[in-house]
């Protein structure tokens, strides 16, 4: 209730500009015929918009910073969209990026974890593996940080939380944005290591 309170105020204080009015119209199909798709081709890694598109760039910042609940809602639409309907017979489990919680407490939410919310609320033949990886140090900005530099940065920042939660499942990461990928590469070798059978990553942008 606080959130949406805040939420509504900050609408008042700051009013949303002509764009994000707009993008909040289209839906996930709409976005995904507007706005240009992500170039990134990887079997096990991809994205869904084009982060140098203006429009992309204002729909990434309106959910990592103000976990607008309109596009949260069309961004989890064309992230469905993206991935297809096949789900693998012991189920799809939807992990998003986790922040350490100092950083999360500051900010208030993850909008990783409010992207795969959203996702599920929409698709309930998915699962929820929020909380089976924890970032168990702070980490610079990967932002700020040349792509040698990304690798050393996150190295060991992530850890299973139980092993036994992983062993022979499927996973699907999920960020708001990606770069180099080395974020997904990250977890995906704690993953590897706990015995995950497979794993994918997508992510709203790059």
């Amino acid at each position: 209730m606080f959130s949406d309170f805040f939420h509504h105020l900050t609408d008042l204080i700051y009013p949303k500009n002509p764009l994000i009015k707009r993008l909040e119209t289209l839906g996930g199909t709409g976005l995904l015929k507007e706005l240009p798709a992500s170039k990134l081709s990887h079997i096990n890694m991809r994205a869904v918009f084009a982060y140098k598109d203006k429009s992309a760039r204002a729909l990434i910042w309106e959910i990592k910073y103000r976990a607008n609940k309109k596009l949260l809602r069309s961004a989890a639409e064309a992230m469905l969209l993206e991935i297809g309907g096949v789900r693998p017979e012991n189920g799809l489990f939807l992990i998003p990026i986790p922040m350490h919680k100092d950083r999360r407490r500051v900010r208030g939410f993850n909008q990783s974890a409010l992207l795969v919310e959203a996702m599920l609320e929409k698709d309930t033949s998915l699962k929820n593996g929020e909380g089976l990886i924890e970032k168990v140090r702070k980490t610079q900005p990967q932002s700020t940080l040349q792509r040698e530099e990304r690798r050393k940065n996150l190295a060991g920042a992530f850890r299973v939380v139980d092993s036994k939660a992983i062993a022979g499942r499927e996973f699907l990461l999920v960020d708001d944005v990606t770069t180099t990928g080395t974020t997904f590469a990250e977890i995906s070798k704690v993953l590897k290591e706990a015995g995950a059978k497979k794993i994918s990553a997508l992510a709203l942008a790059h």
